[in-house]
C-alpha cells in the first residue's frame, strides 16, 4: 500500500443556523498521492470550499480525520496546526489577498519573512519565484499597478514561497477573463509537470478541470463521482467515499 500526501477520512462538517443544525459535508473520503492534481467540481453550495478549507487545516471537521505526510491536523494543539500549515500547505484563493502597501517582490517575501527565514535568502527565492511565473518586470510594483492576471500569479508565487507540499487554490481563475485564465492553468500546469508540486484545485471551470490528473465531483456534500485515475491508488478507501466513474 503506497503512502499518500492528503487523507480525508470520513470528514464531516455542520454549521449552526440559528439552532438548526446544517450539514454541508456528509462523509467525504478522499486520498491523494504526492505529485497529483485533483480537481473538485460541483454545484455552488455543495461543500467544495469548505472541503478545502478543512483539507488546509483552516477548518475543523465536525467529525472525521485529516492527514498530511501522515500528521493528524487536528489532533494538534493550535500552535502545531498553525505550524503544520505554514510547512505543508500553500494557499491561492479566488481574491487575492495582497497586501496593497507591500511590493510583489514584499508580498511574495512574507510567508518566509513570518517563518523567519533570512531577508537576504528570502528576496531571493521570490525574486525566482516571480521571474518563474513571468513577473521578473515587476518586483517593485504594488498591487494597484498590477492587472488582475499579474496579481494571481503574485498570489501563487506566495503561496509556494515556503515550498509546501500541498497546493490548495480556490476558483483560483474565477475573476479572470479567459485569456488569462489560460496563462493561469499552464502556470498549475507547469509547477506540476516540472516540480512536482500535488495541487488540489477547487473550480467551475472546465477548462481548468482538463489539466487534472482526476476530477472530483461534490453535490450536496458528498462525493458523488470521479473521473480519471489516481496516482498510487489503493482500493480500501474508509466509508463516505467516492462512487467512481470512469472516463
Amino acid at each position: 500500500m503506497s503512502d499518500f500526501l492528503l487523507k480525508l477520512n470520513a470528514v464531516k462538517k455542520r454549521f449552526i443556523l440559528g439552532k438548526q443544525p446544517v450539514p454541508v459535508l456528509k462523509g467525504v473520503s478522499l486520498h491523494v498521492a504526492q505529485g497529483e492534481t485533483v480537481a473538485i467540481m460541483g454545484p455552488s453550495g455543495a461543500g467544495k470550499t469548505t472541503l478545502l478549507n478543512i483539507a488546509g487545516g483552516l477548518m475543523c471537521p465536525s467529525s472525521g480525520t485529516v492527514e498530511i505526510s501522515g500528521r493528524d491536523l487536528f489532533a494538534q494543539n493550535d500552535e502545531g496546526l498553525s505550524r503544520s500549515r505554514s510547512q505543508y500547505v500553500g494557499f491561492v484563493f479566488q481574491m487575492h489577498h495582497l497586501l496593497p502597501e507591500f511590493t510583489a517582490e514584499e508580498n511574495v517575501m512574507l510567508p518566509a519573512m513570518i517563518q523567519g527565514a533570512v531577508r537576504r535568502l528570502a528576496c531571493e527565492r521570490a525574486r525566482s519565484l516571480l521571474a518563474e511565473v513571468g513577473l521578473e518586470k515587476r518586483f517593485k510594483h504594488r498591487p494597484g499597478e498590477l492587472s488582475g492576471g499579474e496579481q494571481q500569479r503574485v498570489a501563487i508565487a506566495r503561496a509556494l514561497m515556503n515550498e509546501p507540499r500541498l497546493l490548495l487554490a480556490d476558483e483560483p481563475t474565477g475573476d479572470l477573463d479567459g485569456v488569462t485564465a489560460k496563462g493561469i492553468h499552464e502556470l498549475f500546469q507547469r509547477f506540476n509537470e516540472t516540480h512536482g508540486q500535488t495541487i488540489i484545485i477547487v473550480t467551475h471551470n472546465p477548462e481548468l478541470g482538463r489539466i487534472a490528473n482526476r476530477v472530483i465531483t461534490i453535490e450536496d456534500g458528498l462525493i458523488v463521482g470521479e473521473k480519471g485515475v489516481a496516482k498510487d491508488a489503493v482500493s480500501d478507501l474508509p466509508s463516505g467515499g467516492s462512487e467512481r466513474i470512469s472516463d
